[in-house]
C-alpha cells in the first residue's frame, strides 16, 4: 500500500484531507461539493464500508475497485454508468438519488444486498442473474413489472412497495421469501399460494384487491398488512394463528369471527371487534 506522503502526492488537496481516514480503512464523506471521482478509495483495505452521502458531484469514473460495501445516497445520481469496475461489490445502496436504469448491476457477481429505494427506477433488467441475492430494496420507485426476479432463489427480504406493479407475475418462484412488502401497488390478483416461508406481509392500500384467498395455508406468518383495501371477509386467514400482528383497517369486513380464536386476536388493528 502507497505511503501517506504518496498518496498525498498523487491525489493531493482530496488525499490530504482523508488520508488518516483512508490508510485506516472505513471513510464517511457527507455533504462534500469538491468530490467528483472514487478513484481514492482504491486504497482502501478490502474489508472496508464506503459511506458517501449528499456530495451531488460524485460520478462512478475511476471508481475503487476492492470496496465490498457502498453506501451512496442523497447525491442525485442519475445513472451508475462505471459501477461495473466495482467487482467485488457484496453490499450497495444507492437510496434517495434519481437512477432509471440498472442494467449494470449485472456485472456485479458477488451482490447480497441491494437498496434503491426512492429513485426513478423503470425496470428491473440487470437483476436477474443475481442468484446469491438475499435482500432487495426498491421502495418508491415506477416499477411496473417483475418477472426478471423469478429466478432470485436465495431472495429472503424484498420490498416493492409504493411503485406501479400491475401484475405479481414471477413472484410464485421466490419461495425463499420471509419479509415481502407490496404496499401501494396497482395489481388486482396475488400468486402468493407457493410462499410458504414468508413470516412479514405487507398489502395495504392495494384497493384493486379483493380475494385473499391465496393467504389460506401461508401460516408462518406472523404479521400481515391488509388496511386500505377491499376486503370484506377474513374467513381465509383462519388458519393464520402464529399471527401477532395483524392491521385490517379501512375494508369492508363485518364479520370477525373467523378469527377470534387466534392468540393475539385482541391486540389486532381492526375497524370493528366484538
Amino acid at each position: 500500500m502507497p505511503s501517506n506522503a504518496e498518496l498525498k502526492e498523487q491525489f493531493s488537496g482530496l488525499i490530504k484531507k482523508y488520508a488518516e481516514v483512508v490508510v485506516k480503512g472505513d471513510l464517511e464523506i457527507q455533504e462534500d461539493t469538491t468530490i467528483t471521482s472514487l478513484k481514492f478509495a482504491d486504497f482502501i483495505k478490502v474489508t472496508s464500508t464506503l459511506t458517501i452521502s449528499k456530495c451531488p458531484n460524485i460520478t462512478f469514473d475511476l471508481v475503487a475497485s476492492k470496496i465490498h460495501t457502498l453506501i451512496l445516497k442523497d447525491s442525485e445520481l442519475t445513472n451508475i454508468k462505471g459501477i461495473k469496475q466495482m467487482k467485488d461489490l457484496m453490499d450497495l445502496n444507492l437510496d434517495n438519488n434519481r437512477i432509471s436504469d440498472l442494467s449494470e448491476i449485472k456485472y456485479l457477481p458477488y451482490l447480497m444486498q441491494l437498496s434503491f429505494n426512492n429513485n426513478q427506477v423503470i425496470s428491473l433488467k440487470g437483476v436477474e442473474n443475481h442468484k446469491d441475492l438475499k435482500m432487495l430494496k426498491l421502495e418508491n420507485n415506477q416499477i411496473k413489472s417483475i418477472e426478471e426476479l423469478r429466478g432470485l432463489s436465495a431472495l429472503t427480504f424484498l420490498d416493492l412497495s409504493e411503485n406501479q406493479i400491475s401484475s405479481l407475475k414471477g413472484i410464485e418462484n421466490l419461495q425463499t421469501i420471509i419479509h415481502l412488502y407490496l404496499n401501494n401497488n396497482k395489481f388486482t390478483d396475488l400468486p402468493l399460494e407457493k410462499l410458504v416461508n414468508i413470516k412479514v406481509l405487507d398489502l395495504s392500500d392495494n384497493i384493486d384487491v379483493e380475494n385473499l384467498q391465496s393467504l389460506t395455508n401461508l401460516v408462518n406468518i406472523t404479521e400481515l398488512h391488509l388496511s386500505g383495501m377491499k376486503v370484506q371477509s377474513v374467513k381465509c386467514l383462519e388458519k393464520l394463528t402464529n399471527l401477532v400482528k395483524l392491521d385490517l383497517q379501512d375494508n369492508f369486513i363485518k364479520d370477525f369471527s373467523a378469527i377470534q380464536h387466534h392468540p393475539n386476536y385482541k391486540n389486532y388493528m381492526l375497524d370493528y371487534q366484538e
